[in-house]
């Protein structure tokens, strides 16, 4: 496979297949970036890489490969070989100059890269370690949330049994409150039918006759207008010979022997 030479640009790294353009500040540039730093305009020119100030005659372009090896042959036509060699020699060191800087750049960049993919690759592993331990977080996690899932549905369900007993407890305690409360009512009522049906103090029996109005036509006194008030009507206050209903006629007592013609009434 054979090896190229790139072109000496920063950022550019093209390999010089076809063309190149060679300064005599040992730098090699592709035809692309020749003709972008002004190498097809009037000199004085500048080298892109070293910034050196080049003449017309400070460097060699290379447009075709054919064209100038042709052009190398004919001009060493003639020459000794000393001299065929002394070219061919500093065309070799210019060759293995840059080839040797071009492997030590591409050293450095490998360098760098491969620090650069280390610390990517550490950057990785820790997100991988870290990755690993909250994949084991969140499996210890889902165990413990279906440990309490489980643990909730139990107490879910003894919480669903405590509350239907409760209630059942709730209404057997007002149906034995509403029982006591009418157990309480029918012995009230019945104890004062009882307290009803039983004999007053002084009396044998009851009278459950039902009472005459004490003003009945039927029933009323009929007190004499000349007697007043029953006070009026004791023996002591009445004279003798004073006229007495036959009715209040049990009131009067016999007369003392002692007291002959007396007009007092002795009680």
């Amino acid at each position: 496979m054979p090896v190229y030479l790139k072109c000496k640009v920063q950022g550019c790294d093209a390999e010089l297949v076809n063309g190149m353009v060679v300064t005599s500040c040992m730098h090699i540039l592709c035809n692309q970036c020749a003709i972008t730093h002004g190498f097809g305009n009037e000199p004085p020119w500048n080298c892109p890489v070293c910034r050196k100030h080049l003449e017309e005659e400070e460097i060699c372009n290379h447009q075709d490969w054919e064209s100038s090896i042709q052009d190398a042959v004919q001009l060493m036509y003639g020459l000794s070989p000393n001299m065929i060699m002394e070219a061919a020699s500093s065309a070799m060191a210019f060759w293995s100059q840059q080839l040797e800087i071009q492997m030590s750049k591409d050293t450095r960049e490998k360098t760098e890269m491969s620090r650069t993919c280390a610390g990517w690759k550490a950057k990785y592993d820790a997100i991988q370690r870290e990755e690993e331990s909250i994949a084991r977080q969140c499996e210890d996690l889902s165990k413990d949330l279906e440990k309490r899932n489980k643990e909730l549905l139990h107490f879910r369900t003894v919480y669903d049994k405590l509350k239907k007993k409760c209630r059942e407890l709730q209404d057997h305690l007002y149906q034995m409150r509403a029982e006591e409360s009418a157990s309480q009512r029918e012995q009230g009522s019945s104890s004062r039918l009882r307290a009803r049906d039983l004999p007053q103090p002084g009396h044998d029996t009851r009278d459950t006759r039902i009472p005459r109005p004490a003003f009945s036509g039927a029933g009323r006194i009929n007190r004499p207008r000349f007697l007043g008030t029953m006070s009026n009507l004791h023996p002591q206050n009445l004279q003798r010979g004073a006229p007495v209903p036959e009715r209040y006629a049990h009131h009067r007592e016999p007369q003392d022997s002692r007291a002959p013609g007396s007009g007092t009434i002795l009680s």
